[in-house]
């Protein structure tokens, strides 16, 4: 840090790079929720693939403990998965407060100069804008978070049916 000061002064500038920082923060976490929705997607699609394939060899073969067991794990993977798409209030853990940047923070204003007159207010002041940014990057963290794990359940469980499914296949060889 004190390289970069010492080179060039003008690189470095905390007062100017404080909004570049927080918005590349706010990026990234985007960035990353949004790989997370794609993975919880491919997943919700897989699952439901294989529900359906094995809800239609059940019928075939309705004695068999393989088809039975990957059948009702893909059908708790597929709940766990579409849980993660949007998880319920009791899986989500953010703090009462809503950032001013918050959709719900938005829509609770009962007019456009309103919410503008709370902007200009709020960033007109730098420990005002680090509090915003940091409770939208804290509230959005601990959705992500619960997606995670909701996601992490589904493919686990996912996991547990194909190995218990081909476990029961070998056995009934």
């Amino acid at each position: 840090m004190e390289q970069i000061k010492s080179e060039n002064p003008e690189r470095y500038n905390p007062e100017k790079d404080l909004g570049r920082i927080l918005t590349n923060m706010m990026n990234k976490m985007v960035q990353d929720n949004s790989t997370l929705d794609n993975e919880i997607n491919i997943l919700l699609g897989l699952n439901s693939a294989i529900f359906v394939f094995t809800a239609t060899q059940i019928e075939r073969n309705p004695d068999s403990a393989a088809i039975l067991t990957i059948l009702i794990f893909s059908a708790i993977a597929s709940l766990s998965a579409l849980l993660a798409i949007h998880p319920p209030k009791i899986f989500r853990r953010s703090t009462d407060e809503r950032s001013l940047l918050s959709p719900d923070k938005i829509m609770s204003m009962d007019s456009f100069s309103r919410y503008k007159n709370e902007l200009e207010t709020t960033f007109a002041d730098r420990e005002k804008i680090i509090e915003e940014y940091a409770l939208t990057i804290w509230n959005f963290s601990r959705y992500r978070k619960s997606k995670r794990v909701l996601f992490n359940i589904s493919r686990n469980v996912l996991f547990l049916g194909i190995s218990l499914s081909l476990f029961a296949l070998l056995y009934q060889m």
